[in-house]
């Protein structure tokens, strides 16, 4: 039961009184001249994605933007870094080079040892190449791809990694094979994973199974299609190419 919030929730092309002025002045010295594409964070350190027409890099600071950044090493050069989550004290990199030869995507995992980053591809996972979304409460983490399911693991728990098989749609009680996805969100106890106009929803307790959400999206159009999920005062809002949505329904009750 997802609706527009409000009127300004739904942009379109032609409205053109948006404006955004700037009070960010301090720059970054050493990051000074470059394409930072993405931008992550976990307590004090920053991970900034560095691009340019011949290489990208893993800058990070452990001492926030006034820190030094250095670039994170292991992985591959040349590779799109789609997402980073961290469980326990392990941080995760997702890589995709969103192209036919995916011998560069993967799964990476870091531990902070003298303050500094090293990062290794998860053996148990190196089959996988086309990862597209990681999430993570801290403890749990859950890895999207485009082509090879849904995945979960718990802690580091590298050799308790398990792919995602039960998709069920309650209205109808059946079962569906989901291998496509976009992304995935945890929040909490509460995992969303989206594939294009289809929510996939888990309260954590049974995490190898999935309920399908049905969303009024589908009778909107067919170009509409999820991009991005959050929660807000127990609402579930919803970031499409077509607008911002909020749903009807209590997100809290939804997990029960």
């Amino acid at each position: 039961n997802f609706k527009f919030n409000h009127d300004l929730a739904k942009i379109k092309s032609i409205n053109k009184d948006v404006s955004i002025s700037s009070v960010i002045n301090n720059e970054i010295n050493s990051l000074k001249w470059k394409y930072i594409y993405r931008i992550f964070h976990f307590n004090s350190t920053i991970f900034a994605l560095y691009y340019d027409d011949h290489n990208k890099a893993l800058y990070y600071s452990n001492n926030g933007p006034n820190g030094d950044f250095k670039i994170a090493t292991g992985i591959p050069a040349g590779v799109e870094i789609r997402g980073m989550a961290r469980s326990g004290n392990n941080l995760y990199a997702i890589a995709f080079n969103n192209s036919d030869n995916y011998i560069l995507g993967g799964l990476y995992v870091s531990k902070m040892i003298n303050n500094e980053y090293h990062f290794e591809l998860v053996k148990e996972m190196s089959h996988i190449k086309d990862y597209y979304g990681i999430s993570s409460n801290g403890n749990l983490i859950y890895v999207a791809t485009k082509e090879n399911g849904l995945y979960y693991f718990e802690d580091g728990k590298h050799d308790q990694i398990r792919g995602v098989t039960k998709f069920i749609n309650k209205n109808t009680n059946k079962k569906t094979n989901e291998k496509r996805f976009n992304d995935v969100f945890v929040f909490d106890n509460m995992i969303f994973a989206i594939k294009d106009k289809n929510i996939f929803y888990s309260n954590g307790l049974n995490k190898d199974e999935f309920e399908v959400i049905n969303t009024k999206l589908m009778d909107i159009d067919e170009i509409t299609y999820i991009k991005s999920i959050a929660i807000l005062n127990d609402k579930i809002f919803l970031g499409t190419n077509n607008g911002l949505f909020i749903s009807g329904e209590n997100a809290k009750n939804k997990s029960n």
